[in-house]
């Protein structure tokens, strides 16, 4: 939910969708959408300072990679701003979405209410892994966050093996409710899905994983459960990628719409700016010492 005189931006050359998401946007999200057709004219509509709070990419009109190089540099310069695929909106072309919305009040006092419980999620998820003290604290309360706040049956976090490149494997070093008793790898080769995720900051939503039965079996095959539905998000900072979280069902179907997106990716971000920043003190003791230690000696 957003407040009065908010602003999206859409790149798309799709007339429905304009159509079909100005609509959505101002009706559920209040929100006054601009579109424009191509990368140039959305830069030159941001200008010097974004004015927009939402800014949704149609990969389709430039290909992935150049959409993906404008959304790393719009997530670097303006950090207030959230930026989103135009794919990973799943829940304008789904019916059982619009079953399951039709019974919502709509109203300016029924906007309000929802914007401040959005408001207490988004304080929630970020006040524990803000005043983590260790990385290990930050990875359960990312998890343990986001089981709580959007009621899945369970969460991971995966930290890239960076100081190998290419990145080929990642690291599973938080998986809640499971207890895992030690972080451990997985090969990323195969998974193109989280390839995308990783090179093109694209998320992975996926509301029914029956209907993506060759993605099931990689999954199964690097040692994941067997889930129904997932939706995995990027962990990013200055245009790398770090990581990655995931959200679960086992048993049950799950559409995630647009403010559920819009949080977990904030929540994504502010997890990425904690994990670094802790991981850089911690490295940064250790140098200390060392150099110490040899001094002493």
């Amino acid at each position: 939910m957003y407040f009065d005189g908010q602003k999206a931006l859409l790149m798309t050359r799709n007339e429905d969708i304009q159509s079909v998401l100005g609509q959505y946007l101002k009706n559920h999200y209040n929100l006054e959408m601009q579109v424009v057709k191509g990368i140039i004219e959305l830069l030159e509509a941001i200008g010097e300072e974004c004015t927009y709070d939402l800014i949704i990419l149609d990969e389709n009109v430039e290909g992935l990679p150049v959409t993906s190089h404008t959304l790393k540099k719009i997530k670097k310069k303006y950090t207030h701003t959230n930026v989103l695929y135009l794919s990973s909106l799943l829940e304008i072309a789904d019916p059982y979405y619009i079953i399951e919305k039709e019974d919502i009040e709509s109203g300016y006092h029924d906007f309000l209410e929802q914007a401040q419980i959005r408001k207490v999620h988004y304080s929630a998820l970020c006040s524990p892994i803000m005043n983590a003290r260790s990385l290990d604290d930050i990875y359960s309360s990312v998890c343990r966050g986001l089981v709580e706040t959007f009621n899945v049956d369970s969460a991971m976090c995966i930290i890239l093996r960076l100081d190998e490149i290419p990145v080929t494997k990642g690291i599973i070093v938080a998986d809640f409710p499971r207890t895992i008793p030690m972080a451990y790898e997985f090969y990323l080769k195969g998974l193109h899905r989280l390839e995308e995720l990783i090179d093109y900051f694209k998320p992975v939503h996926i509301p029914d994983l029956n209907n993506e039965y060759g993605f099931q079996l990689q999954l199964l095959d690097k040692q994941f459960p067997l889930f129904r539905s997932i939706l995995l998000l990027p962990m990013q900072i200055e245009g790398n990628c770090i990581g990655f979280f995931g959200l679960f069902t086992r048993n049950r179907s799950r559409l995630y719409n647009l403010a559920d997106l819009d949080l977990c990716q904030k929540f994504a971000d502010i997890s990425a700016v904690s994990i670094i920043t802790l991981f850089a003190l911690q490295h940064g003791e250790v140098k200390v010492v060392k150099r110490e230690n040899r001094v002493i000696r």
